[in-house]
């Protein structure tokens, strides 16, 4: 009996410090912010950072020329669901990991949450140089071939029902709106959209009228009162189906870094 039961610790204890898996060529750069980020956070966990079809587009612009995604994959036995969060970083945020999106995930892992984030490196990231006017997705179908080729790596745990979360921070409006118009997310029917103090430009009204508006579940979105995210409001106002976005106005003390560092917490979907 104690041999059984020392076997299960060891079993548990292996996943849970599990060494991030590095695929060869990823700028050493990102691999060395990781591992800090690593080293503060102890939920469960399996993480590997690489190059994947959909997101391996030949890319001069960046440091070593191709793009990296990262997959933190986190399990809780409880759990009747399991969350695939895609999520679009924002203006070179591909590398705060530990002020953004770790501690997040450790909360939801308390949360009794499982769930896998998929976080591709964007144009825009601190290791691309002359970001501006650059597409996240520049072929038909290349953000469901991400998804898809991220959640064969660590697929959805036995008898769990898979729902698909995507989102986005700040610039990550831009994601979500070039998957919407070229990249395939329509085809990836997502339970939930996620912005994240996102919606400048006319991002929004992109993805909404190239498919959000009839294949999403549920829109949420928190915007800053009084500033450019907040504009698309008054044109979503007389759209059909306006009952199932769920808008959350922010003032003060919020701004806009602090939203993005706390918005899966904060969202409904993932209460």
């Amino acid at each position: 009996m104690i041999k059984y039961a020392t076997t299960a610790l060891c079993f548990l204890f292996s996943f849970a410090v599990q060494a991030l898996e590095v695929q060869p060529g990823v700028f050493q750069g990102t691999v060395q912010e990781i591992q800090q980020a690593e080293k503060k956070f102890d939920f469960t966990r399996q993480t590997w950072v690489g190059f994947l079809p959909g997101n391996d587009e030949h890319d001069p612009l960046h440091k070593v020329r191709r793009r990296s995604t990262l997959i933190i994959h986190h399990e809780d036995p409880k759990a009747d669901k399991h969350s695939v969060i895609v999520w679009g970083h924002g203006m070179g945020g591909f590398h705060k990991f530990a002020q953004n999106m770790y501690p997040q995930l450790q909360e939801l892992a308390k949360r009794g949450k499982s769930f896998t984030l998929i976080e591709p490196e964007m144009p825009w990231s601190c290791n691309a140089s002359n970001i501006d006017g650059r597409p996240a997705w520049t072929q038909k179908g290349s953000f469901k071939l991400l998804v898809d080729s991220a959640s064969a790596k660590f697929p959805v745990p036995s008898g769990k029902q898979m729902v698909l979360v995507v989102g986005g921070h700040s610039r990550g409006g831009k994601f979500i709106k070039d998957a919407a118009v070229r990249g395939g997310l329509c085809d990836m029917n997502p339970a939930w959209v996620l912005w994240s103090d996102a919606t400048y430009s006319r991002w929004f009204d992109s993805s909404w009228n190239a498919c959000l508006k009839n294949v999403s579940e549920r829109v949420e979105v928190f915007y800053l009162r009084g500033t450019e995210t907040g504009t698309f409001t008054r044109r979503l106002s007389g759209t059909q189906r306006f009952d199932f976005v769920h808008l959350h106005p922010l003032g003060l003390p919020w701004y806009h870094g602090k939203v993005g560092d706390n918005v899966l917490l904060l969202s409904k979907f993932l209460k």
